[in-house]
């Protein structure tokens, strides 16, 4: 979903007459469409959805966790560059965005790994501070 949608500027609701969307089943698309689209209208009257920047934060961190769940209950990623390849999204990018969600994340060589450790530690918040 995310890698065949996050380009588009505008993307049309789920078609319920039809089994499939964008090759994902109806129910799993309307859910994704849900959770990680804003709804907003259309030139032509129609709701469609767009994929902000905190939209496609929130998927790509949904499905970092998703694969690393699927890794076992270790909660470990031991190579992010694949991931981040399929998701086409920089290997740092994923890496920052998996600290911002509370794991550890380390570099072995030239491959970067995450874990989910317990108790969670997040990153101190960036100040901005203006200055006149």
């Amino acid at each position: 979903f995310y890698t065949t949608n996050q380009k588009r500027k505008s993307i049309t609701p789920v078609n319920l007459t039809q089994t499939k969307y964008f090759g994902i089943p109806n129910e799993v698309a309307s859910q994704w469409m849900k959770l990680f689209t804003t709804a907003e209208p259309g030139q032509d009257g129609k709701m469609n959805h767009v994929m902000s920047k905190q939209d496609k934060d929130r998927c790509i961190v949904h499905a970092l966790l998703l694969y690393m769940m699927a890794h076992g209950i270790a909660m470990k990623i031991p190579d992010l560059k694949p991931i981040a390849n399929d998701l086409k999204v920089p290997v740092n990018d994923c890496a920052q965005i998996l600290r911002l969600a509370g794991c550890q994340v380390s570099k072995k060589g030239s491959a970067l790994s995450a874990a989910l450790t317990t108790p969670l530690t997040f990153p101190r918040p960036k100040r901005s501070v203006n200055k006149k």
